[in-house]
């Protein structure tokens, strides 16, 4: 009788090892997911801050290429005349 109780304290002790081994695991587990998303919405802010400065840039080239367009296009008039 005492074994098989010695063995039953063995058991509950190795599943309260376990059950605490998957609390510590899941804790370990949600301070990441946590870690993580913060890191997924700072790259976010960052590609959206990327994103509108790629806008500006974009719009700006297309207003100096408009420009210096315009300001060839006379150059290029008077050539063809020649």
């Amino acid at each position: 009788m005492t074994n098989k109780l010695n063995l039953g304290k063995q058991y509950a002790k190795v599943a309260e090892e376990a059950v605490s081994g998957w609390e510590k695991a899941a804790k370990q587990f949600d301070k990441m997911k946590h870690e993580f998303e913060a890191k997924l919405a700072n790259l976010d802010q960052q590609l959206l801050r990327f994103a509108a400065e790629n806008s500006a840039l974009s719009r700006s080239l297309q207003e100096r290429s408009s420009m210096v367009i315009q300001k060839k296009k006379p150059k290029l008039k008077q050539k063809l005349r020649c």
